[in-house]
C-alpha cells in the first residue's frame, strides 16, 4: 500500500555519511541507497545509524535498482529523490534519478543531468581535458560551484587548482567573473537544471575563461569544505534548507582563504608512517585524512592522491604555503609493489578525522569504462569514500 507523500522524507542516492547527518539535522527522515560493493562495513554502519533505513543493491543491476527505488518511494511516501555528488559515475546513479523523476520526486529531469555531463569545449579543441586520469591543462585550471533553486542560478565562487591541491577563493584577477557567471548560467539554462548544486571546470586562456566540463552535484576534492571555511557557507546543508523553502541568499564574501593539498606516495605496502599528529596540531589545520596504517596496501596515487590536509590562511599566499608545509611533515615508508587488481577486499586503516570526529576520506582512482561496474581497486577506494 502506497504511503502518503511526505516532503520531509528523502531517498538519497550514494550519500556520504556527512550528508546524511546534515539532512537529519535539518529535520528530514532519510532513506539511504548504497551499493554494498562500494562501501566497507564500517561506513555502511555509520550511514545506517544516521538513516531511517539503509537500502542495499547492486547499482550496475539497472532493473533491480529501478525496482527498489520505485518500491521504496511508493511504500514510504518519499518526497524527494536526490543525488548530490558530482564524483559518482553517472551510469550508477541515473537509473535511480530516472525512476525518481518518473514518480515525480526528483527535482531535475534526468535529461538535465545528462546534458550537463556532456558540456565540453567546442571542437577543434587544443585543450587536454583535466581530470584524475587526464593530462594537466595547458592553462591554469579553476573549479566553479553554482547553486540553483526554482531555476534561478547563483555562482558561489571560484576555486583555483594549484600544484597538488586547490585554493578558495581564487585570486580575484585570476578569472573574469562576469564571463564565468554568464557561461555557467547559460549552461544551466540550456541543460534545464532547476535545483541544487552544479560543478564546473574552467581554464584561464589568453582569450578569457573557457568552460571545459560540468556535472550536476557538489564538486569533489573537499571543495565544499574549502567554501565553508572561507565563506561560512555550507553548501551541503544549503540543499536541505532549500528543500524546506529557505532561500540561499547573497553569497557571503570570503573572510579567509582555505587550501587543500594531497599526500602522494608510491603504490606498495606501508611500513611506517609519522607526522600525522604534528599536522593535526598545527593551529591552522582544519581537516586531515590519511586512511592507512602500517601494513596496509597503498594504491597508486591517481587523481587526488593518498589522503589530504586542509588549512586556512589570511591571504592566498599564506594558505598555499601552509598547506604545502603541512604535507611535507608526513613521513611514510612504503615498500613499492606492483599493483594487483585483487577482487578480495581487505579493510585499510582507520582514517584520521575532522575536529568533530567525522571521518573524511576522499575518492582515488577511476571506474572501468563502458561496463557500468567499478574495478576492484576503485571499489576499495569507494568503500573509504563513503565514510566522508
Amino acid at each position: 500500500m502506497a504511503g502518503r507523500i511526505d516532503d520531509r522524507r528523502l531517498l538519497l542516492v550514494l550519500p556520504r555519511y556527512r550528508v546524511v547527518r546534515k539532512a537529519v539535522a535539518a529535520g528530514f527522515d532519510v532513506w539511504s541507497l548504497w551499493d554494498p560493493g562500494l562501501a566497507d562495513a564500517r561506513s555502511l554502519r555509520q550511514i545506517e545509524d544516521a538513516s531511517h533505513e539503509l537500502l542495499l543493491t547492486d547499482h550496475s543491476d539497472e532493473q533491480g535498482l529501478r525496482a527498489l527505488v520505485s518500491g521504496t518511494v511508493r511504500r514510504h511516501g518519499i518526497g524527494h529523490v536526490l543525488h548530490l555528488s558530482a564524483d559518482d559515475p553517472l551510469e550508477l546513479v541515473l537509473p535511480a534519478l530516472e525512476e525518481g523523476w518518473r514518480l515525480g520526486r526528483a527535482p531535475n529531469p534526468p535529461s538535465a543531468v545528462r546534458a550537463l555531463s556532456r558540456v565540453r569545449p567546442a571542437p577543434p579543441d587544443p585543450l587536454p581535458r583535466p581530470g584524475p586520469s587526464g593530462p594537466v591543462p595547458e592553462w591554469p585550471g579553476f573549479s566553479v560551484q553554482a547553486f540553483s533553486a526554482e531555476g534561478r542560478h547563483q555562482v558561489i565562487g571560484v576555486t583555483a587548482r594549484r600544484g597538488t591541491g586547490h585554493l578558495h577563493p581564487a585570486p580575484a584577477a585570476a578569472l573574469d567573473r562576469s564571463v564565468v557567471d554568464r557561461l555557467v548560467t547559460r549552461a544551466l539554462d540550456a541543460a534545464g537544471h532547476r535545483f541544487g548544486p552544479a560543478h564546473f571546470e574552467f581554464a584561464a586562456t589568453p582569450d578569457g575563461p573557457r568552460l571545459l566540463a560540468a556535472r550536476a552535484g557538489l564538486g569533489g576534492d573537499r571543495i565544499p569544505l574549502l567554501v565553508d571555511i572561507a565563506r561560512g557557507l555550507d553548501l551541503e546543508a544549503a540543499v536541505f534548507a532549500a528543500l524546506l523553502g529557505k532561500e540561499l541568499g547573497p553569497v557571503p564574501e570570503p573572510a579567509r582563504f582555505a587550501a587543500i593539498d594531497f599526500f602522494r606516495m608510491p603504490a606498495g605496502r606501508l611500513r611506517t608512517v609519522a607526522g600525522i599528529d604534528s599536522i593535526c596540531a598545527l593551529p591552522y589545520t582544519r581537516a586531515v585524512n590519511f586512511p592507512y596504517s602500517p601494513g596496509d596496501s597503498v594504491p597508486f596515487p591517481d587523481g587526488t592522491g593518498n589522503g589530504y590536509v586542509v588549512v586556512s590562511g589570511g591571504t592566498a599566499q599564506e594558505a598555499a604555503r601552509r598547506s604545502g608545509d603541512a604535507v611535507e611533515l608526513l613521513r611514510a615508508d612504503v615498500r613499492e609493489e606492483k599493483p594487483v587488481d585483487d577482487p578480495v577486499w581487505k579493510p585499510v586503516g582507520k582514517p584520521v578525522s575532522e575536529p568533530d570526529g567525522e571521518p573524511v576520506p576522499e575518492p582515488v582512482g577511476k571506474p572501468e569504462k563502458g561496463t557500468g561496474r567499478l574495478s576492484a581497486e576503485r571499489r576499495v577506494e569507494r568503500r573509504e569514500e563513503a565514510r566522508e
